[in-house]
Order: structure tokens, then C-alpha cells, then sequence
């Protein structure tokens, strides 16, 4: 199945740098985004009080009913979803009721995931979420992506040393840029909680869907002459 990707090119730097007049150059840093389709999702449903919520366990309502394993799987197998039984293996005896098994449902498609959600909702003394999400590879988009960023580069680092009363020469190196937010991985981390979670979606401001965006930074160097 072919898929479309949408790529966006944003300079996020110029850094200009002249040494000693033999060894002088200039340093572009460009960004391309692309986002990646989901190809598979991994649906995990518990029963009793087995809910999580940012990766802790909450006691669900000791008033909800308990429904068995079984049960579920005929619900599933009526509308014809793909599923298997995950077992824990759990021997330990505590007050609350705990789940000894999961059952894990792949599907293909955002539709399929919604109406099995639609379906799980009609469902009493469950807990579910998205435990995984499979999505397509970025390879086919790659070679597109560095020459947009080598044109945009090449382009901007042109029109700087041109600015400078100086022309730019030969490309000396291609890397990329090391992060030098300390936030950064912090933001990284709020917005994988938040694609999980609509209610942290909606206070980070972020919108609802299952793209996967994948940045990338390169920083190039040319020679100034």
C-alpha cells in the first residue's frame, strides 16, 4: 500500500562563523518534518480493577461487575476481531481483584479501532487502552528529505555569505546538531503522554490523531571564499 507523506521545510538556525582568512566558513542548520501513517494498532484489554492511568494502577469501583476472559472473547469473535489471550501468571492474593489475563486485539485501521472502542464502551468491569502503535517506515522518504535540506541549506548559506560581500565554495561536512535544550526531553516526554491521553492532548494544546512526526536536523558547513 502506498503512502503519502506531508514534509515541511523550516530553517531553525543560521549560525555564521569567520575564522583566520585562510580557513573560513559558514554553518546553515535546516529541519525537515515528515509524518508517518500507523500501519497496526495494539489494543489491550484488562478485566476487574486492573486500570492504569500515566502508567499507575487506580482501584476501579468494587461495584462494577466482573466479566470473564471468555466472555470478552465471544463479544470479540461475534464482530470478527483478531485477538489473543496474554496470561500473567499472577499468584499473588491481595484484597483488590486483579486481571490474571489480557487480551491483546490488532487492528489496521483508525476504523476498526474506533469501533471496537464504540463496542468496549457497551462493556462493564473492563479497562482498555492502545498499548502499541506499528508505523510505516520513513526509508521511502529519506532520499527526498536530504535534498531538500542540502537545496534549503545551500540556498541560505548563499544568500548569507552574499550579504557578507562573500561567496560560498565547496560543502566541508554534514552532521547532525547536537540538542542543546535542556527541556527537550521533557517536551518529548509530555507528548508521548499526551498522544495517549486527551486530556493532557487538550492541555499542551495538541491535536488528536495517530500521525507520527519525525524530525530531521542537519547542520552543514560550507567553505566561505
Amino acid at each position: 500500500m502506498t503512502h503519502k507523506t506531508i514534509i515541511t521545510a523550516a530553517i531553525l538556525l543560521f549560525s555564521f562563523r569567520l575564522h583566520a582568512q585562510t580557513n573560513k566558513f559558514i554553518e546553515v542548520m535546516v529541519s525537515d518534518t515528515i509524518s508517518l501513517k500507523p500501519l497496526e494498532f495494539t489494543y489491550k484489554i484488562n478485566t476487574g480493577n486492573d486500570a492504569t492511568f500515566l502508567g499507575m494502577n487506580t482501584e476501579r469501583d468494587n461495584t462494577d461487575p466482573i466479566i470473564s476472559i471468555n466472555n470478552i472473547k465471544r463479544i470479540l469473535d461475534k464482530n470478527s476481531f483478531k485477538y489473543r489471550v496474554e496470561t500473567k501468571g499472577n499468584y499473588d492474593i491481595v484484597p483488590t481483584r486483579t486481571a490474571d489475563s489480557s487480551i491483546l486485539i490488532t487492528l489496521t485501521s483508525d476504523t476498526s479501532l474506533e469501533r471496537l472502542y464504540k463496542l468496549l464502551l457497551t462493556i462493564k468491569g473492563i479497562a482498555g487502552k492502545i498499548s502499541n502503535v506499528k508505523y510505516e517506515s520513513d526509508s521511502p522518504y529519506r532520499a527526498n528529505i536530504y535534498k531538500r535540506l542540502y537545496s534549503q541549506a545551500h540556498s541560505d548559506a548563499k544568500m548569507l555569505a552574499t550579504i557578507s560581500g562573500n561567496a560560498i565554495g565547496q560543502l566541508i561536512s554534514v552532521e547532525e546538531p547536537k540538542e542543546s535544550d535542556p527541556y527537550s526531553g521533557y517536551m518529548d516526554m509530555f507528548k508521548k503522554m499526551a498522544s495517549n491521553n486527551n486530556m493532557f492532548a487538550e492541555l499542551f494544546g495538541m491535536e488528536d490523531g495517530f500521525m507520527q512526526v519525525t524530525v530531521k536536523k542537519l547542520l552543514f558547513k560550507f567553505e566561505l571564499k
